[in-house]
């Protein structure tokens, strides 16, 4: 018996991560799906302000979307909204954080679901928009930079070294002293392997537990828990932007446009 066709017509909820002009009045839109990974779809009329599909259509907007398959790109014929977040698209900070997280998430194979990401994009956008200063939208934006780079493999090692396995060990109420890491090996690197690796930077030991705790975490701090539970502070947080930027850089398959603009709108508020 043969076995049925497989139907054009399916529904998919999910998170727009970008949009582009396609001919005239068409966009070409590029969503995230928790069942379906990552779509391409091209959204007929969507260009003209009456179309239905013209709010929906819009970076960072959640919805339920009905789609059909086309050869080399489905067709978006429904959308029903469920999240716009305003918080996010009146904030232009808060639109470069989102961006990037969306940018990378585009980076991901076409197609191939990835529900844990598609969860912790949710996540990083709802807090996102939720947050009332730039200090907790990084703190979110950090947590998504490590959770992603877990998900590929690139997990910073921390409490190890890197280069002889030693198990580094410091009192939990230690947080100032510093410990060497590698950007080049992923990780720390005990006090006796140190003078002979190159590249290495101290970094403070407080620093280094918050990326491995956000590593672990389903979700980012809330911000009372951030500075009061997990002592992050404005310090902590320059150490893990370098880390993570230099981390990023390690890997070209990873490498964004929208990183850059971010990273110039966080200096420039120094």
């Amino acid at each position: 018996m043969s076995k049925p066709a497989k139907s054009r017509t399916y529904l998919a909820d999910g998170i727009v991560l970008r949009v582009g002009p396609l001919g005239e009045k068409d966009r070409l839109v590029t969503i995230f799906t928790e069942e379906h990974g990552k779509i391409r779809a091209v959204a007929r009329g969507a260009r003209n302000p009456k179309s239905r599909l013209t709010a929906a259509t819009q970076p960072f907007v959640m919805a339920h979307f009905a789609l059909v398959r086309g050869r080399s790109l489905d067709i978006l014929t429904q959308a029903q909204i469920e999240t716009l977040h305003r918080g996010i698209t009146v904030d232009v900070l808060k639109i470069a954080w989102a961006s990037y997280l969306c940018e990378l998430c585009d980076l991901l194979p076409d197609e191939m679901p990835a529900p844990e990401m598609y969860a912790l994009l949710l996540t990083a956008l709802e807090r996102l928009a939720a947050a009332e200063s730039t200090f907790d939208a990084e703190v979110v934006g950090r947590w998504f930079e490590t959770c992603y780079l877990s998900s590929q493999g690139y997990a910073p090692t921390i409490g190890y070294c890197m280069s002889c396995e030693q198990k580094i060990t410091l009192p939990r109420d230690e947080r100032e002293r510093r410990i060497a890491y590698s950007v080049q090996l992923g990780g720390t690197i005990c006090d006796t392997c140190a003078p002979r690796i190159s590249g290495t930077r101290k970094v403070p030991a407080q620093a280094l537990r918050i990326l491995h705790r956000l590593a672990q975490c389903e979700m980012p701090p809330i911000p009372e828990r951030a500075a009061n539970v997990w002592h992050i502070d404005q310090s902590t947080l320059i150490h893990l932007r370098d880390i993570l930027r230099l981390s990023m850089e390690q890997h070209p398959e990873i490498r964004t446009k929208s990183r850059v603009f971010l990273t110039e709108m966080l200096a420039d508020m120094k």
